[in-house]
């Protein structure tokens, strides 16, 4: 599959690919990011669909910069300026999205990862504010933790979230 999707992209589509397993599925996903949207292929390098045109609407992007997917197809990309995260179905269609710049609850300085936890809720890091804020499926702010420092829960430079099968939420800093 790499030599084959690497044989028709570019370098700078490499820049903004992702990989994806989605366990329960049983199916392995491969999301490239280009300048207008996400594409969408199987294990074998097989196109299944692609979404989004590049700009500030909803199902557009401007620098995304993550995403993670749900159990039930759900995807969650983080897009790094204008601080937003969007969730699409499987099929790409757009679901809803949320977000804005900001230190409040719900906004982001730069959201830098996102992680669909076992609970089913969503977790996006921020890299300026030193946090990880929780949110429901649907974008509904929960609760956040974290902040500026070097001591247990404290972030430097927190580049990404992880969620685990045990429902441990992982950061790097």
């Amino acid at each position: 599959f790499a030599e084959l999707w690497s044989a028709t992209s570019t370098f700078e589509t490499w820049l903004f690919a992702f990989f994806y397993t989605c366990i329960t599925c049983k199916e392995a996903c491969f999301f490239e990011c280009t300048a207008k949207c996400f594409i969408k292929y199987d294990q074998d390098g097989n196109f299944l669909t692609e979404w989004g045109t590049t700009g500030v609407g909803s199902g557009q992007f401007v620098v995304p910069v993550a995403l993670d997917v749900a159990d039930d197809g759900t995807v969650y990309v983080v897009d790094g300026n204008p601080n937003r995260i969007q969730a699409f179905g499987p099929d790409g269609a757009f679901l809803t999205g949320w977000g804005s710049d900001g230190l409040g609850s719900g906004e982001f300085q730069e959201a830098t990862g996102i992680a669909v936890g076992e609970d089913s809720n969503v977790y996006v890091s921020d890299l300026i504010s030193s946090r990880i804020q929780r949110f429901t499926p649907g974008g509904t702010y929960i609760d956040e933790f974290g902040q500026t420092g070097i001591g247990n829960g404290e972030f430097t430079f927190l580049t990404s979230v992880a969620a685990d099968r045990a429902g441990n939420v992982w950061a790097m800093s």
